[in-house]
């Protein structure tokens, strides 16, 4: 899993006008652009395990 999304950044942000965020963002989107999913991949993480993690036989489900 990537840390990223959880661990604090000390990196200084962007400012909104500047030519490195304008840079960055161009960047990425040539980058996506690129990008092939696997075919064989699945979709959603949870249909690979053949079940709905929302279904009541879920232990983390609302208990009625």
């Amino acid at each position: 899993m990537n840390n990223s999304a959880f661990a604090p950044s000390f990196a200084k942000p962007f400012p909104w006008e500047s030519r490195q965020l304008a840079a960055l963002t161009a960047y990425s989107a040539e980058v996506q652009k690129k990008f092939k999913a696997k075919p064989g991949a699945a979709k959603n993480p949870c249909a690979a395990k053949g079940g709905n993690p929302c279904a009541a036989k879920n232990p983390c489900a609302a208990k009625r």
